[in-house]
């Protein structure tokens, strides 16, 4: 219907956008497609084969006419459209006033359409090929879109976000790049979708970025960490990686990508065989917070002229610090919520104290004028700006008025007119969920006998912190998604709250498991860190073949690559094994190996014996079960990126080495550090 070609597609998977508002054109298009999909598998559909069909974020543009539109209009809206078609022209119909309140039923009726037909998606490909359903995204970064992202994804089994990456962000500066508020606006409107509606599962498209220099293949572990976070705190649970290209053969690396679109996570990163640990970092992360139900205070009504990316994509919400919240579409509030004991809650169980109204809430039809004063009867907190204008042509404007009064006018003291979420919260007697500092984030899962906050400081200190949670009577260990561990902490309680006392190292995220019976103090003895070994060169390092570097060299001291004579060192990319064999005194108490500084990662092994991964800071790994009094094989494996070597394949007269679909680097392009930087110490704790 708009002349618009699908994209990316192959040449012959290229042609015109389907009618995506008709659901007879809609429905030849998924089955012709999922057919193709049945045949290729031999019929693998479902459970033991393809699961889910995804929608990726909505690129077609603006499809505003379908054939059908006269009669479902009429029948969706109640009045027939013909007399108000100029009014989509750019002309005034009766009063502006009408005008606009068409164009409100206009837009209504696209949304309704483009839902209903996404929700056909989903029936046919669970009743009719047995799959489980579909993954749905919608605006992303403000893409066009005719309707509201929330009621695309309320239907999904698996509603879906998107977080990009921008370069600034790696360096944890993320206010000095490109602003990421649409990308959280997105994310944050998938995990509202999946609280409110009940699917639990909320899923974001991952790490995606262009192919551009200075940074592309430059990705790991350790700088990816930081992203995962950020969508970890917008509340989503299952982070899908874009992308991993197949590659066909051993020789073409780092090899293909998807149209120059990274980052590119396959076999062929030169970190690939390490990156175990940083996928059980974020299937612990994800695990624990698809546990029980979301824990949030505020309930943040958008409005029914705007959607989250549009109101939100340039200026977050404002939320006070310590509270979380979700956002809510009009179809939520008025098919979801109900009130209860003062709460708002909705049919999947999950309750809010307090109902903030946006400030973009200046028109608002009749239908959710009666839901709020129905909730404000019933005794829930409503505060924000109140509507001025019937939003819809089949809004009665004396029961617009009446409502607005009858909610506005005084009558319930439960209903506040401001423009402050604090003075509301204040208001209701809400108190902080979390007590953090403004740069921490965190969130908080409701099980039937514990509870559990997810924690996490993106600075890079070193930092020991005291933080107030709104719980007491049960017992707060800390559990670290990263390494698996689980410990006791110090803790006391106060002020009807129970405060922890938290250690935190350079960007890091904890979990808080509150379950057991606690008590009213518990204070445990502070932490004893003691160097026993420093240790020094040389130190026999071998290169992963054919990468352009020698077999092997002796490093009399570390240094990084890039400050090698020989081109093979300083270009190289992919995995060197440092070894020696080092002498260590009797040990009591739990034993590290500190790397000190590593690009960009590392496996350690002690006498043969793997005792883990060191992909971030600090580069640290427990090596008490394999390390022994005396002489002692020390072998570490260190991968740093791709870069070095594709800009060593630009150099004059080299030979290449590299291939890629997506070319980024030229001779002249800065090196980056690589390999183990060290310096190096045993340490024991107590």
């Amino acid at each position: 219907m708009t002349g618009k070609q699908n994209h990316p597609a192959p040449p012959e998977a290229t042609g015109l956008e389907v009618d995506k508002l008709d659901p007879v054109a809609w429905e030849l298009y998924v089955r012709t497609y999922l057919d193709m999909y049945k045949n290729a598998s031999g019929g693998q559909m479902g459970e033991k084969g393809i699961q889910y069909i995804l929608t990726d974020s909505y690129e077609a543009e603006c499809e505003t006419w379908t054939p059908a539109m006269y009669e479902e209009f009429a029948k969706r809206r109640g009045y027939d459209l013909t007399a108000w078609m100029p009014v989509l022209a750019g002309e005034v119909i009766g009063s502006p006033a009408q005008s606009d309140a068409f164009l409100f039923d206009w837009r209504t009726t696209l949304n309704d359409l483009i839902a209903d037909n996404y929700t056909l998606m989903s029936k046919i490909a669970r009743e009719d090929y047995g799959m489980l359903g579909r993954y749905t995204e919608a605006h992303e970064a403000g893409r066009a879109f005719v309707g509201d992202g929330m009621d695309l994804k309320a239907t999904a089994e698996v509603p879906m976000g998107a977080m990009w990456i921008d370069a600034s962000w790696l360096a944890h500066t993320p206010d000095g790049g490109v602003d990421r508020s649409v990308y959280d606006a997105d994310d944050k409107e998938s995990s509202s979708v999946a609280h409110i509606y009940g699917q639990n599962i909320a899923a974001a498209e991952s790490m995606t970025v262009m192919v551009n220099n200075p940074v592309a293949y430059s990705y790991h572990p350790g700088n990816l960490k930081f992203l995962a976070d950020i969508e970890l705190a917008n509340g989503i649970n299952r982070i899908v990686i874009h992308e991993s290209a197949s590659q066909p053969d051993d020789v073409h690396v780092p090899g293909l990508s998807l149209g120059g679109v990274g980052q590119w996570f396959n076999r062929h990163e030169t970190w690939a065989e390490m990156a175990r640990a940083w996928a059980d970092y974020m299937a612990r992360s994800c695990f624990m917070l698809q546990a029980g139900q979301n824990v949030a205070d505020i309930l943040w009504y958008y409005g029914e002229d705007s959607c989250v990316t549009t109101e939100f994509g340039r200026k977050p919400a404002n939320i006070p610090v310590g509270f979380q919240w979700d956002y809510c579409s009009p179809n939520a509030l008025l098919q979801q919520i109900s009130a209860k004991d003062g709460r708002l809650v909705s049919r999947s169980g999950v309750s809010y104290q307090v109902l903030f109204m946006d400030r973009n809430v200046d028109y608002m039809s009749v239908p959710v004028l009666r839901q709020l004063a129905a909730l404000a009867k019933a005794g829930v907190w409503i505060g924000g700006a109140k509507p001025k204008y019937p939003a819809s042509l089949s809004d009665d404007p004396a029961e617009f008025d009446r409502l607005v009064a009858e909610i506005w006018g005084g009558k319930y003291g439960n209903v506040l007119l401001t423009d402050s979420l604090a003075e509301l919260l204040k208001a209701a007697d809400v108190q902080p969920d979390a007590m953090v500092s403004e740069e921490m984030k965190f969130l908080h899962r409701a099980l039937p006998s514990a509870e559990v906050y997810w924690i996490n400081k993106p600075s890079m200190d070193y930092e020991k912190v005291s933080v107030s949670f709104r719980t007491t009577g049960l017992k707060p260990q800390v559990w670290h998604p990263d390494t698996g561990v689980v410990e006791d902490v110090s803790y006391r309680v106060e002020n009807g709250r129970t405060v922890v006392d938290l250690d935190f190292v350079p960007d890091d995220a904890v979990f808080v498991v509150f379950a057991g019976r606690g008590e009213a103090l518990q204070v445990l003895p502070d932490r004893t860190e003691q160097t026993l070994l420093t240790i020094e060169g040389p130190w026999e390092v071998k290169f992963q073949q054919g990468r352009g570097a020698p077999a092997g060299a002796t490093f009399e001291t570390l240094q990084s690559y890039t400050d090698s004579s020989d081109p093979g060192i300083k270009y190289f990319s992919g995995v060197a094994t440092y070894a020696r064999t080092l002498s260590v005194p009797a040990v009591e108490g739990q034993t590290f190996l500190d790397l000190g500084c590593v690009k960009e990662m590392a496996e350690v092994y002690v006498n043969g014996r793997f005792c883990g991964t060191a992909w971030k800071e600090p580069f640290r790994v427990d090596v008490s079960q394999a390390l022994r009094e005396g002489g002692n094989a020390l072998e570490i494996r260190v991968a740093n990126t791709w870069p070095n070597r594709l800009i060593g394949d630009e150099q004059p007269g080299a030979k290449r080495i590299t291939f890629t679909d997506a070319p980024s680097y030229r001779a002249e392009d800065p090196l980056r550090a690589g390999g183990l930087l060290g310096p190096l110490r045993i340490v024991c704790v107590k």
